[in-house]
Protein backbone atom coordinates (compact mmCIF):
# COMPACT_ATOMS: atom_id res chain seq x y z
CA UNK A 1 0.00 0.00 0.00
CA UNK A 2 1.47 3.61 -1.11
CA UNK A 3 -0.13 6.67 0.26
CA UNK A 4 0.65 9.79 -0.81
CA UNK A 5 -0.78 13.02 0.70
CA UNK A 6 -0.61 16.56 -0.30
CA UNK A 7 -1.99 18.75 2.23
CA UNK A 8 -2.36 22.77 0.86
CA UNK A 9 -3.83 24.20 4.08
CA UNK A 10 -4.00 23.07 8.11
CA UNK A 11 -5.22 25.75 10.38
CA UNK A 12 -4.72 24.80 14.16
CA UNK A 13 -6.34 26.85 16.33
CA UNK A 14 -5.49 25.89 20.24
CA UNK A 15 -3.02 23.80 21.03
CA UNK A 16 -2.14 23.24 25.02
CA UNK A 17 1.13 22.14 25.92
CA UNK A 18 0.90 20.74 29.47
CA UNK A 19 4.32 19.81 30.12
CA UNK A 20 7.63 20.17 28.16
CA UNK A 21 10.85 18.51 29.64
CA UNK A 22 14.12 19.18 27.47
CA UNK A 23 17.20 17.86 28.56
CA UNK A 24 19.79 19.05 26.71
CA UNK A 25 20.61 22.52 24.53
CA UNK A 26 23.42 22.78 22.95
CA UNK A 27 23.53 26.76 21.05
CA UNK A 28 26.55 27.27 19.05
CA UNK A 29 26.49 30.39 17.68
CA UNK A 30 24.04 33.71 18.78
CA UNK A 31 24.45 36.90 17.10
CA UNK A 32 22.84 40.01 19.05
CA UNK A 33 22.95 43.18 17.42
CA UNK A 34 20.66 45.92 19.41
CA UNK A 35 20.72 45.74 22.91
CA UNK A 36 18.69 48.54 24.76
CA UNK A 37 18.99 48.45 28.48
CA UNK A 38 16.73 51.23 30.09
CA UNK A 39 17.11 50.70 33.58
CA UNK A 40 20.43 49.00 35.76
CA UNK A 41 20.46 49.26 39.68
CA UNK A 42 23.34 48.88 41.38
CA UNK A 43 23.11 48.64 45.21
CA UNK A 44 26.32 47.23 46.72
CA UNK A 45 28.20 45.53 43.91
CA UNK A 46 24.83 43.45 43.55
CA UNK A 47 22.15 43.69 40.85
CA UNK A 48 19.18 44.46 41.45
CA UNK A 49 16.96 45.75 38.81
CA UNK A 50 17.89 45.11 35.34
CA UNK A 51 14.97 46.18 32.62
CA UNK A 52 15.96 45.27 29.26
CA UNK A 53 13.92 47.17 26.31
CA UNK A 54 14.72 45.64 23.18
CA UNK A 55 16.37 42.99 22.22
CA UNK A 56 17.19 41.94 18.43
CA UNK A 57 18.51 38.89 17.81
CA UNK A 58 20.00 38.39 14.28
CA UNK A 59 21.09 34.49 14.17
CA UNK A 60 20.63 31.76 16.26
CA UNK A 61 22.23 28.96 15.79
CA UNK A 62 20.53 25.39 17.47
CA UNK A 63 22.90 22.49 16.97
CA UNK A 64 21.07 20.00 19.48
CA UNK A 65 17.92 19.99 20.82
CA UNK A 66 17.03 16.62 23.34
CA UNK A 67 13.37 17.09 24.59
CA UNK A 68 12.28 13.98 26.50
CA UNK A 69 8.73 14.14 27.21
CA UNK A 70 6.08 16.33 25.83
CA UNK A 71 2.65 16.42 27.31
CA UNK A 72 -0.01 17.60 24.92
CA UNK A 73 -3.27 18.05 26.34
CA UNK A 74 -5.71 19.81 23.59
CA UNK A 75 -5.43 19.88 20.13
CA UNK A 76 -8.21 22.20 17.97
CA UNK A 77 -7.60 21.80 14.34
CA UNK A 78 -10.41 23.94 13.05
CA UNK A 79 -9.87 23.34 8.69
CA UNK A 80 -7.99 20.60 6.94
CA UNK A 81 -8.10 20.98 3.39
CA UNK A 82 -6.70 17.92 1.81
CA UNK A 83 -6.51 18.63 -1.98
CA UNK A 84 -4.82 15.55 -3.49
CA UNK A 85 -5.28 12.01 -2.32
CA UNK A 86 -3.80 8.93 -4.21
CA UNK A 87 -3.71 5.70 -3.05
CA UNK A 88 -1.95 3.08 -5.26
CA UNK A 89 -2.31 -0.33 -4.32
CA UNK A 90 0.17 -2.87 -4.96
CA UNK A 91 -1.35 -6.71 -6.17
CA UNK A 92 -0.29 -10.11 -4.26
CA UNK A 93 0.96 -12.46 -7.17
CA UNK A 94 0.35 -15.53 -5.92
Amino acid sequence: MKTCETCTRVHITRVHITRVHITRVHITRVHITRVHITRVHITRFHITRVHITRVHITRFHITRVHITRVHITRIHITRFHITRFHTAQTQLIL
